[in-house]
């Protein structure tokens, strides 16, 4: 007669897979363990490798459907580092210096917004020896607020009000005239550090040969 489980005992599971705890040995569940690590590993180097081919490809043919498709089959977390792969590969210059991606990502699909992609990544073999997905910090990438980003952030919303001066009043048009002129102290200040970090030989100390640069 099958026994039955206990209200509280959760009910055995036969798995046939060659495991059985009482004849398993540390070596035979290292070894095991060893080798589902190694194939771990070779997985991501195929999932990197799949992911230059692809952007690769589409660089060339202009045809985001392979892409789409391959970010469709990715687990949550892979697709937020995916997304972050593929903006620090598919930088588009833009007129006021700053990068944005040849590749738009809305509703959840990748569009191609340049008539000459491939003028903007990197060939196959250096996309291969670069950084994969999975090494991407994304707590780091999502969250940190470069400078670069910021005065495009900046930009844009200078850009924005300037189109809207008609509509402010008075008070708001003086607010916007100083945000302007801080915005241009900010800009030069950024400018004159990045300067004199250049100069900064590697021996001297970069922040205060910075700092007194400024002054």
């Amino acid at each position: 007669m099958t026994k039955l489980a206990e209200p509280n005992e959760p009910a055995a599971v036969a798995i046939d897979n060659g495991y059985n705890r009482e004849k398993a040995t540390t070596k035979s569940v290292t070894a095991f363990a060893m080798r589902a690590l190694r194939n771990h590993v070779k997985s991501q180097k195929d999932m990197h490798d799949a992911a230059c081919r692809i952007l690769d490809h589409l660089a060339l043919h202009r045809n985001p459907g392979l892409i789409n498709t391959f970010y469709d089959s990715l687990p949550k977390n892979d697709k937020d580092a995916f997304r972050i792969w593929i903006r620090n590969n598919t930088k588009l210059p833009k007129d006021d210096g700053t990068f944005t991606s040849f590749l738009k990502f809305q509703k959840e699909k990748f569009e191609i917004v340049a008539k000459h992609p491939s003028d903007y990544v990197a060939d196959y073999a250096t996309l291969l020896a670069g950084p994969s997905f999975f090494t991407i910090d994304q707590t780091s990438e999502t969250k940190a607020m470069t400078a670069e980003r910021i005065f495009a952030m900046i930009a844009q919303l200078s850009k924005s009000l300037h189109k809207k001066r008609e509509e402010l009043s008075e008070e708001e048009e003086a607010k916007l005239n100083r945000f302007a002129h801080l915005f241009g102290e900010v800009d030069r200040i950024a400018a004159i550090a990045s300067e004199a970090m250049v100069k900064t030989s590697p021996k001297d100390s970069g922040p205060k040969a910075v700092h007194a640069t400024i002054q």
